[in-house]
């Protein structure tokens, strides 16, 4: 029987070290390629399909896990647990050094991280795609026990869990995640995120977009995590009670920073309203800078909060005094990348100026207008 797999030596340091390329085809034994490699191999999954019959482990090594990417750039080689094993893990101190690029990963299922879990690991992770996996806990990924990698253009969608549909974050554990984007994730609480005891994760550019929970439909804070965003967006996230765009409980104080909250709702029950259709704070008071919430329903926050500059709490966004409507990347400028941003948003509610919850042409004609460097 073939094994899967083919190493090809690669000089590297000029002549100091070899690292090797071990190439694995669809349907191969990641796991054998992996069992094989040294540190600083690249094992290269080709484009298709692979379906591991056990949990892939990366054993503590730093090694990469590299997948094909297709001409939009998007992953290219699918690693699908067919709803029977958790997908990948990294339990054995794994550092930045173990890396997983253009992967999507489908299919996992576990109690714990259905499609990734990290425990007292931290890889990196960079344009990878979690979609349709579940767990009780991190449907798409669990990061906990001091956990904390970094996550580059990474998206989850359509995971699961009773804890953190697409991601649960819990005990120490800090990951910093750099434009990822979580969508139409589901789980009783954090919809698309979970955080929790102690963990202070850092979001720079990350989009949460009709996820639905119970409770933290976009975010679900608890027990003393206080993670910091900065140019986030919340949009069209549901809640069946409350905290529509995320909920803070028990002494979690997030930084919040010219991040935008709109669209978002905590559901109508038996004649009552619950609060916090934007946001919902209980015994935690976040600080916002420069953040703008505004079409939330019934609410725009609920419970105390730190008003530090700038900020537009508002029934109707088009009541928001924007001194510079259309800088969505908040540069003090608009320009392409703002126009870019818009048209990738279009139909939706991303580049929404005017408050009805649609990008069109109308908000296309206001970005137009204020083209140029902000007053």
């Amino acid at each position: 029987m073939k094994s899967g797999i083919a190493s090809i030596a690669v000089l590297t340091c000029a002549g100091l070290a070899i690292a090797d390329t071990i190439t694995v085809p669809p349907g191969g034994d990641i796991q054998a390629a992996i069992d094989v490699a040294s540190d600083g191999d690249i094992i290269q999954l080709e484009a298709g399909e692979y379906f591991p019959s056990a949990t892939i482990d990366m054993i503590g090594k730093a090694i990469t896990l590299r997948g094909a990417a297709g001409r939009d750039g998007s992953p290219g080689s699918i690693i699908d647990g067919q709803g029977s094993i958790r997908v990948l893990q990294c339990t054995s101190g794994e550092g930045p050094g173990t890396i997983f690029e253009n992967l999507l990963i489908t299919g996992g299922h576990a109690s714990i991280g259905g499609g990734l879990s990290c425990s007292n690991g931290s890889p990196s992770l960079e344009n990878c795609t979690f979609i349709g996996n579940s767990a009780d806990e991190g449907g798409g990924t669990y990061l906990g026990e001091g956990s904390s990698p970094l996550l580059d253009n990474c998206t989850f969608a359509n995971n699961s869990a009773s804890a953190g549909g697409g991601m649960h974050v819990y005990l120490d554990s800090n990951p910093t995640l750099l434009n990822c984007v979580f969508e139409k994730n589901f789980a009783a609480a954090g919809g698309g995120m979970y955080i929790a005891h102690t963990s202070d994760p850092v979001l720079t550019g990350c989009t949460f977009t009709g996820n639905m929970a119970s409770s933290g439909s976009g975010m679900y804070n608890l027990f003393f995590s206080s993670p910091e965003l900065t140019d986030c967006t919340f949009t069209e996230n549901a809640a069946i009670l409350d905290g529509g765009g995320m909920i803070n409980i028990n002494q979690c104080h997030p930084h919040i920073n010219n991040c935008m909250f709109t669209g978002n709702s905590a559901a109508v029950s038996g004649g009552s309203l619950w609060p916090g259709g934007g946001m919902c704070n209980h015994d935690s008071t976040p600080t916002l800078t420069n953040s703008t919430l505004c079409s939330n329903t019934p609410d725009q926050i609920y419970g105390l909060w730190i008003d530090n500059r700038d900020n537009c709490v508002l029934e109707f966004c088009d009541d928001c005094d924007i001194d510079c409507p259309g800088d969505l990347d908040g540069d003090g400028s608009i320009d392409g990348v703002d126009l870019g941003m818009m048209l990738s948003e279009w139909g939706k509610a991303g580049g929404d100026l005017t408050g009805d919850r649609t990008t069109d042409g109308e908000d296309l004609a206001i970005l137009l207008a204020s083209w140029g460097v902000c007053p």
